[in-house]
C-alpha cells in the first residue's frame, strides 16, 4: 500500500517537459590495453577520439543537445597534465573541439597531482565569463587489488603475485560538482564512476547536497556478454529509487540508460552494441527519502529484526 501512494507521489512530481536534454555516446570499443600493445598507445587513443567525436557530431545533428557524456576512462590518459607533446596536443583538441561545438561534456580520464593519479570525470564547459573551463571529480571508492592497492600491502612481492593492481589514489570522498550549462544554469551533479554506484551511503551523500542529477560513467566491458552489466544497471537504479533523483548512466559498451526517479529505465542502450543516444531528462520536483536522509537504513534495520525474530522463534515454550 505504501508502494502504490509513494509511486504516485513521485510520478507527479515528475513533470512532462524536458529540463535537460542529454546527449549519450556507447562506443564499444574494448581491449584498450591489446589494442595499444598491437597498434601502439596514440593510434588507439586517436581512434577513440575521433570515433567519439563523429558519433558525438551525428547525435548534435539531431537537435540541441544542453550535455555530451562519454563513459568511465574514454580518454586512456591524464587530461591537463600531458606526459608528452602528443598527449598535450589532443588535450587542446578535445578543448578545441568542445569549443566549436558549443556544448558541454563529461569524459572519463584520468586526473593527476603531482605523483599521485585519479580514476576521474572530467567536466568541460562554460565559464562564468564565457571561457571554457574545466573540473575534475575524482573515484573515491576504487576497486580493491584492481584499481588499487591500500599502502599498508603495497609491496613488490604483492604486484608480482598481481601483476594486474593498478596504482590511482583514492579521491576525497562523495562530492557535488557546479557544472555551468550553456545560457548560465548551473546543474548541480552528483558523479559516480562505476563501481560506486553499489554504495548507497555514498550515493546519498552526494544527493544530499542539493544534487540535480546522478551522472554514472562506467566501463562494463569486462563482463560483456554476461548478466553482469545489467546486474550493475539494477544496482544503479536502485540508488535512483533511494533518493528519488533521476540518474544518466553512460558506459562503453553497455548497458547506457537514463533512470528515472521511480527506477525505471529508458534510452537502453544494450551490451556490446555501438550506438548513441538522446535521453531527456525531466524537470522533477525535489522529493525527499529516508536513504536520503539516514543512509542505507535498510540493511541494518533487516539485521536487527531479523536477529530480534531468530531470538523470539527459539526461545522456550
Amino acid at each position: 500500500g505504501y508502494g502504490w501512494v509513494r509511486l504516485g507521489q513521485v510520478r507527479s512530481a515528475v513533470h512532462s517537459a524536458p529540463s535537460l536534454v542529454v546527449g549519450a555516446v556507447q562506443a564499444n570499443i574494448t581491449n584498450i590495453e591489446k589494442l595499444a600493445a598491437e597498434q601502439g598507445t596514440y593510434e588507439v587513443v586517436r581512434n577513440i577520439l575521433d570515433t567519439h567525436y563523429a558519433m558525438s557530431d551525428a547525435l548534435l545533428r539531431s537537435g540541441p543537445l544542453d550535455l555530451l557524456v562519454w563513459p568511465e576512462t574514454v580518454y586512456p590518459t591524464t587530461f591537463g597534465t600531458p606526459k608528452s607533446e602528443d598527449g598535450g596536443a589532443l588535450d587542446d583538441e578535445i578543448r578545441s573541439w568542445v569549443a566549436e561545438r558549443g556544448v558541454p561534456l563529461v569524459f572519463g580520464t584520468y586526473d593527476l597531482d603531482g605523483e599521485r593519479e585519479f580514476n576521474a570525470a572530467m567536466f568541460l564547459g562554460p565559464s562564468a565569463t564565457g571561457e571554457l573551463a574545466q573540473s575534475a571529480y575524482r573515484k573515491t571508492m576504487l576497486f580493491p587489488l584492481t584499481e588499487w592497492v591500500p599502502d599498508a600491502v603495497d609491496t613488490s612481492s604483492l604486484r608480482a603475485m598481481l601483476p594486474w593492481t593498478g596504482r590511482w589514489k583514492r579521491g576525497p570522498g562523495p562530492r557535488l560538482v557546479d557544472f555551468r550549462l550553456n545560457g548560465g544554469r548551473v546543474l548541480k551533479v552528483a558523479p559516480l564512476i562505476c563501481y560506486e554506484a553499489v554504495f548507497p551511503n555514498y550515493v546519498a551523500a552526494e544527493v544530499r547536497q542539493g544534487a540535480d542529477l546522478i551522472l554514472t560513467l562506467s566501463n562494463d566491458s569486462w563482463f560483456s556478454g554476461t548478466p553482469a552489466p545489467r546486474l550493475h544497471l539494477m544496482h544503479a537504479a536502485f540508488r535512483s529509487i533511494e533518493t528519488r533523483t533521476a540518474q544518466v548512466r553512460v558506459t562503453n559498451s553497455g548497458i547506457s540508460a537514463f533512470i528515472d526517479p521511480a527506477g525505471t529505465w529508458t534510452s537502453e542502450l544494450v551490451d556490446n552494441q555501438r550506438a548513441g543516444t538522446v535521453m531527456h531528462v525531466p524537470a522533477a520536483d525535489r522529493l525527499s527519502s529516508l536513504a536520503g536522509a539516514w543512509g542505507d537504513w535498510l540493511g541494518p534495520v533487516a539485521l536487527v529484526l531479523a536477529v530480534v525474530l531468530g531470538v523470539w522463534i527459539r526461545r522456550p515454550v
